[in-house]
């Protein structure tokens, strides 16, 4: 953002990015066909989300009320999410419930408006009558896209510290949701994005890696992002390609799953890959789910074809609690004895081929500020480079806890090494995570719970 920038929110970010350069775009949204069906640029967003705000403060929602966020993918969410950030209200953002018998979303928005205490929520007109029936009617619910335009804006507000709650998926256990700061986001962009870049994301809006990772890091270090729904790449993983060659963009990201999806015979013709260009790409991320190290190099060698850089590809590993990233520019493999690792918990080196080898990927070395440890869960002692432990992280992007959750967040996040000097030592973060660190790069080789 320049020398000297220190901005302290993202609303911050939006307001330089919208005086230094109001009619780049901010984010585009494409439909199946690939067709842009809604942009905003800079001066755009800012206007919609100061707007919005003061419908929105109007209709009383106060400072550091809850507030679950339900759309469709678009840009309607961004504009609700940022215009809740400006009133200081707690967005929680969450997927719109389907439309069959089976009610996992219903059910999980229900759990979340207990748990959090909210009394009123956004969502789009389209929805509103899924959210008026069972459990959902707890809510108040107010469709944005049905109030009036007005010009009006907010004056100059309070920022909440806390931005929004990302609740976690609540698999294991009930939904719990963490308190992600201004500063948190902020400080994790700065370490992954450079200025101005043009990404492509076909990522949830309701999960981390989608909303921070692709949506919020661009806003905040000024880019574009160019986003289609998570439903149309599945029908039509192609898109992906064709906006990243459309758009030049130097950066995308997705889970394991999306990169092996795309591998899948069909589903990208290999006739179609001589119509790509995906040399500009920078930085193709593999997280928030197991890297296989099969499916990276799969991956790399097809559409290498497409000019895709073998040194583009890298894994990174992250979590919910750290805002979204620990360690990046994972590139290296290792081979490593599964009799070793299972058994005497440490990476033993043997040669592909051998009876019992494995490949793990590495994930790279932790961002700079990162205290990470490997530590045996049991004796709560750091354990040596190459042996197998959890991973505990500290730092600037560590979150402020599980919302309405003190027990539970002195459990996860207040973590002390048994040999520190006392109440003066480092507080850690307890992942969950087995992982090593093997020649400065971490390897994560599953959770505490599989082991």
């Amino acid at each position: 953002m320049g020398a000297g920038a220190m901005p302290e929110s993202i609303l911050d970010c939006l307001s330089h990015w919208r005086r230094k350069d109001p009619d780049r775009t901010a984010c585009a949204f494409y439909g199946l066909g690939g067709a842009p069906s809604e942009t905003l640029t800079y001066g755009e967003l800012e206007e919609r989300t100061d707007e919005l705000a003061w419908s929105l403060k109007q209709l009383g929602i106060g400072h550091g009320e809850p507030v679950p966020l339900v759309y469709r993918p678009g840009i309607g969410f961004l504009v609700a999410f940022l215009a809740t950030a400006k009133i200081g209200a707690l967005a929680i953002p969450l997927p719109p419930p389907g439309g069959g018998k089976k009610r996992p979303a219903h059910d999980r928005l229900a759990l979340v408006a207990a748990s959090s205490g909210a009394s009123m929520g956004l969502t789009e007109a389209a929805l509103l009558g899924q959210l008026s029936e069972g459990r959902e009617a707890a809510v108040g619910w107010i469709a944005t896209d049905r109030l009036e335009r007005h010009g009006r804006r907010l004056p100059a507000n309070d920022v909440n510290p806390i931005l929004f709650l990302q609740y976690t998926s609540g698999s294991t256990s009930a939904p719990r949701g963490v308190m992600v700061s201004h500063a948190n986001v902020v400080e994790n962009s700065r370490q992954i994005l450079r200025e101005r870049e043009t990404a492509v994301s076909w990522l949830p809006h309701f999960h981390d890696m989608g909303l921070i990772g692709s949506r919020l890091f661009v806003l905040i270090t000024g880019g574009t992002l160019h986003a289609f729904s998570p439903a149309d790449f599945l029908r039509r993983p192609a898109l992906w390609f064709e906006l990243m060659t459309r758009t030049r963009a130097n950066v995308t990201a997705s889970p394991n799953f999306g990169f092996d999806y795309c591998l899948r015979p069909g589903r990208v013709p290999e006739a179609a890959l001589e119509a790509y260009d995906l040399s500009s790409l920078r930085m193709v991320m593999n997280g928030s789910e197991p890297v296989r190290t099969t499916t990276m190099d799969a991956f790399v060698g097809k559409y290498a074809r497409a000019g895709l850089s073998p040194d583009a590809v890298f894994a990174a590993y992250g979590l919910a609690e750290y805002t979204l990233c620990v360690a990046t520019n994972g590139r290296r493999r290792l081979t490593a004895s599964a009799r070793a690792l299972q058994i005497e918990r440490r990476i033993e080196c043997v040669a592909e081929g051998s009876p019992q080898a494995i490949g793990i990927a590495s994930c790279g070395r932790p961002l700079d500020g990162v205290d990470l440890r490997i530590v045996d869960p049991a004796s709560r002692i750091a354990v040596p480079e190459g042996h197998l432990g959890e991973i505990w992280v500290d730092g600037s992007s560590k979150t402020g806890g599980y919302w309405r959750s003190p027990e539970q967040t002195a459990e996860r996040f207040e973590a002390r090494l048994a040999d520190a000097d006392g109440a003066a030592g480092p507080t850690y973060l307890r992942t969950g995570d087995i992982g090593t660190i093997f020649d400065g790069e971490l390897y994560v080789c599953g959770r505490m719970t599989d082991m």
